[in-house]
């Protein structure tokens, strides 16, 4: 049978098509393809007997439903995710986590106690935002918890040496702190945000360490006299103010050669102020300012 044009044309297509899924399939990034994620999230789901979590999941989502008793919860030890954000959940008691999760979240729940004790043993990631917990006695973290996430709950102050513990990313915004004297950030931490503190306060009582490289500011009124009262950090590579109200962005002294980004994209500012901001930085090259969701 003789071999057409077509025929050939053909083959060179599905030759091609062989060749482009090899070269993304050894592309991909290690573990890529074996990734694989459950979303049972706004299903309301109120009863956990009745899921079944497949075998070979990794990320598991269950957040915005209805659970309120975690004790059905059955997790293959595949599992290194676990989102239970924005439930009913009152407490873990009865709870067995495998200790194979690497992340767990469970923000905007009423729990009424909780410690280390009833954690898995080897998060690198915790979220336990606006639960309405006021201190961490009782919390004996590992050693391999990365990032803390404990903003919008009741503390009034916070001792992160304490923590004994290398987490390099913290996130204490909304709590209730009086002033930042009583505020302890740890030497490792490389990525902080801060904020939603009562409108009086002083800066200056907030000691940011060298180490520190990327600083969130959010929802704080600040006015001039607040501005200069920030000591940035001489590492610091990002600064992001969101949702805060900025009048005098030159009240900002001592702004680092190393940062590479100023994110003003979530604040109220003037026209004004906002082209003075591009004359004040206009010989930075190295620097990218954000302003209302445009690069400059």
């Amino acid at each position: 049978m003789a071999i057409t044009s077509k025929t050939k044309s053909r083959h060179k297509i599905q030759s091609m098509q062989v060749f482009l899924l090899l070269f993304l399939l050894f592309s991909m990034p290690a573990g890529y393809a074996m990734k694989k994620v459950q979303d049972l999230s706004r299903k309301r789901i109120s009863d956990l007997s009745e899921v079944n979590i497949k075998a070979g999941i990794r990320k598991v989502d269950l957040s915005f439903n209805q659970i309120s008793d975690l004790s059905p919860l059955d997790l293959p030890s595949t599992v290194k995710e676990l989102r239970l954000d924005n439930n009913s959940i009152s407490t873990l008691n009865g709870v067995i986590f495998t200790d194979n999760l690497t992340l767990l979240g469970l923000s905007f729940n009423p729990i009424e106690s909780i410690n280390s004790d009833s954690l898995p043993r080897n998060l690198e990631q915790l979220f336990l935002v606006n639960i309405g917990i006021d201190s961490l006695n009782g919390f004996n973290f590992n050693k391999n918890l990365e990032l803390l996430s404990i903003g919008g709950n009741e503390f009034k102050s916070f001792n992160g040496n304490l923590l004994q513990t290398s987490i390099q990313t913290l996130f204490i915004g909304g709590n209730k702190f009086d002033d930042y004297e009583q505020v302890l950030i740890p030497d490792s931490i490389r990525n902080l945000e801060i904020g939603g503190i009562n409108s009086s306060f002083d800066f200056s009582t907030l000691s940011l360490h060298s180490n520190l490289e990327v600083l969130d500011i959010d929802f704080i009124p600040l006015n001039s006299s607040d501005l200069a009262t920030i000591n940035l950090p001489p590492r610091l590579k990002e600064l992001s103010f969101r949702f805060t109200n900025i009048s005098d962005i030159d009240s900002l002294e001592n702004i680092p050669e190393s940062l590479e980004l100023l994110d003003l994209r979530r604040c109220k500012i003037p026209a004004k102020e906002r082209r003075r901001i591009r004359r004040r930085f206009k010989d930075r090259s190295n620097l990218t300012i954000r302003m209302k969701n445009q690069r400059l």
